[in-house]
């Protein structure tokens, strides 16, 4: 466990938390989620709220382009069933504000620890107001994509954030197949996961977009043995040798489970969605869940009967017609070339 920083708590703190309570309790009492503006008010009184706070026992947080909120809510579910009692940011809420709220909920009413674990969904760039004040023991990086370029630039700007704000003391768990994410804080300890090529996976072939074109070693061409979309695949550089990074926790088939290969025995889970993208998401949780010592057996039976909101895609099959739904960000380039 990371301890805050032994700043003691001053008058304007406990005024802040007071306030922030009753911003919540009136905001839920009129149909609201209340999950941003408490955190705004103690944020406003108390700028440096997040350093005060006392932190529970564990700090769990997930942030990538994609499947950060998926992965979360997953987890969340599974978490309820092992039994942790913990606050978790789930109506949408991934800045500091929505951070901060998910604080105040982990504490008693001034400010002490009252929940064993927060789970946090952490916005990539909201990362570097955050981590600094509130340092996750594990961190999950789902992905990075290039995204609306309006707000986040290119995959290589939000990489650079990631990289600077990572505090060195955080374990992370990372997507082995993402040659971009995997790499970020080298000297970090770390977990990975990824998905063997699925029996019958047909490979993507290469879109205008590609945010890995060049070895980010030595900047040769680099070779895709195989490519599941964009620049997640199996990936070998012929000059200098780099390779993706071997995976702790690694997908083998999807039939009616998933089967995972873990220290090389495989292990049987539920599946909780239909695509690749569903089970990057399942393994990400898993992986975690193995981490902190659940066995197999426990995970798979907390996981019974979970499944992903399918508000951002749908399958409807009508006769022998299969309908897909997909909600996608308009100035996402990535999220709207891939079918």
């Amino acid at each position: 466990m990371k301890e805050n920083n032994n700043i003691k708590r001053n008058l304007r703190f406990y005024l802040s938390i007071a306030a922030a309570r009753l911003t919540g309790n009136i905001i839920r009492l009129a149909g609201g989620k209340g999950s941003h503006w408490p955190g705004k008010i103690a944020l406003r009184l108390c700028p440096d709220f997040l350093v005060r706070i006392a932190r529970p026992e564990l700090v769990l947080a997930i942030t990538g382009t994609n499947g950060k909120t998926t992965t979360a809510n997953l987890l969340a579910d599974t978490m309820r069933e092992l039994g942790y009692d913990f606050a978790h940011n789930s109506h949408g809420s991934n800045i500091k504000e929505g951070v901060t709220t998910a604080m105040i909920q982990s504490a008693s009413f001034w400010g002490s620890p009252k929940k064993n674990c927060v789970l946090l969904e952490v916005d990539e760039r909201a990362s570097r107001v955050i981590f600094p004040e509130l340092i996750p023991d594990y961190l999950i990086i789902t992905n990075l994509f290039r995204e609306s370029y309006a707000r986040n630039a290119h995959v290589e700007f939000i990489a650079g954030v990631l990289e600077e704000s990572i505090p060195e003391s955080t374990t992370l768990i990372v997507n082995a197949d993402d040659l971009i994410s995997s790499r970020l804080r080298q000297n970090n300890l770390r977990y990975t996961f990824n998905i063997d090529r699925l029996p019958g996976e047909e490979e993507e072939l290469p879109r205008l977009i590609d945010d890995l074109p060049l070895c980010p070693n030595c900047r040769s061409k680099l070779h895709f043995s195989f490519r599941r979309y964009n620049h997640l695949g199996k990936v070998h550089c012929p000059v200098c040798g780099l390779d993706n990074l071997p995976a702790d926790f690694s997908l083998k088939a999807h039939d009616e489970m998933l089967r995972v290969q873990v220290k090389g025995e495989i292990e049987s889970y539920p599946s909780a969605g239909e695509t690749v993208q569903d089970d990057y998401n399942a393994l990400a949780a898993i992986s975690i869940l193995r981490i902190l010592g659940h066995d197999a057996g426990e995970i798979a039976e907390a996981m019974t009967g979970k499944h992903v909101v399918t508000s951002r895609k749908e399958i409807i099959k009508a006769g022998s017609t299969t309908l897909f739904r997909t909600l996608a960000k308009g100035s996402n380039p990535i999220a709207v070339t891939r079918g």
